[in-house]
């Protein structure tokens, strides 16, 4: 629950019934795809910033008027 952040953990555990972290952590399993889906944007946004940075400041003065 709390891996999409609209609930913390301590809450989701009074719902579940989990009495301690440990019990929680145990019980609490990473979905594959999440993880893949995690890596993929923050590649998309890496290579987003790679490409702002390479990307030319400067307008040319007749479009600066416009």
């Amino acid at each position: 629950m709390d891996r999409t952040g609209r609930v913390r953990s301590t809450v989701a555990m009074k719902i579940t019934g989990h009495a301690t972290d440990s019990m929680w952590r145990r019980y609490r399993i990473v979905d594959e795809d999440d993880i893949e889906r995690a890596v993929t944007v923050t590649q998309e946004y890496v290579s987003q910033q790679a490409a702002a940075k390479r990307e030319p400041k400067m307008v040319a003065m007749s479009e600066r008027r416009s």
